[in-house]
């Protein structure tokens, strides 16, 4: 592992299963602290990108809450940046993500590899650095089908991630963004109630004027025979 060519970034990643060690926290520890011991013990270059691979796979087994979840990439990180030095990139799904991480904000200081395989991808949770577009792809010298990435940039650009950093968090409340569904279902509440409050108020002059229409004016003044 420590020899490479220059005209790659190379990197390895890790098929996070949040089931293996009950979930959660500790569960997350627990896997990153293996994953290290094996980057360790083949020997990390400098200049090497991490992952960690959440996919429905691994989440959809274990079926823990949305916190379990947070908690176990966040335990995961943490000891890849102690163990090996660099923050991890985050590899997932739009749909993984809504469902299984609550479309959380908490770790969009990580590069983020979006899997998504149609012509333009889905609104990820936040801006991608490779957009994964299809797992069908073909390399020479590679038999069978490859993953294929893009990456919006040079090759030297990309390198300057290669290199061993510690990303800071963002600080401060971070509200997730509302997803296409939640904002069509609020656009759609806006709608009835904009037409609940336009109805009421056309209903309310009506009564008003069948009121004012039944005011009967007689020798001893004014009489109001509507109701209310």
């Amino acid at each position: 592992m420590k020899e490479r060519h220059d005209a790659f970034a190379i990197g390895a990643y890790a098929f996070l299963r949040p089931e293996s060690d009950g979930g959660g926290e500790e569960d997350g520890r627990i896997e990153a602290q293996d994953f290290a011991r094996t980057m360790l013990a083949a020997g990390v270059p400098d200049n090497f990108v991490i992952w960690g691979d959440l996919e429905h796979g691994g989440l959809d087994d274990a079926n823990h809450s949305v916190q379990q979840n947070c908690d176990f990439l966040a335990a995961w990180v943490e000891v890849c940046e102690n163990e090996l030095g660099r923050s991890p990139w985050i590899y997932t799904g739009t749909n993984t993500w809504r469902k299984h991480m609550g479309w959380t904000m908490r770790f969009k200081h990580l590069p983020l590899v979006d899997a998504d395989y149609r012509a333009k991808p889905d609104r990820p949770p936040w801006p991608w650095t490779l957009w994964q577009f299809t797992s069908e792809g073909s390399v020479p010298g590679i038999e069978g089908n490859v993953d294929i990435s893009r990456f919006p940039g040079t090759i030297e650009e990309l390198r300057e991630l290669e290199r061993p950093l510690i990303r800071q968090p963002v600080r401060g409340p971070i509200l997730p963004p509302l997803d296409r569904g939640s904002a069509a279902v609020a656009a759609m509440a806006a709608v009835i109630v904009g037409v609940f409050i336009a109805a009421s108020f056309f209903v309310g002059e009506r009564a008003h004027k069948r009121g004012q229409k039944n005011i009967q004016r007689s020798g001893l003044g004014e009489h109001y025979q509507g109701g209310t």
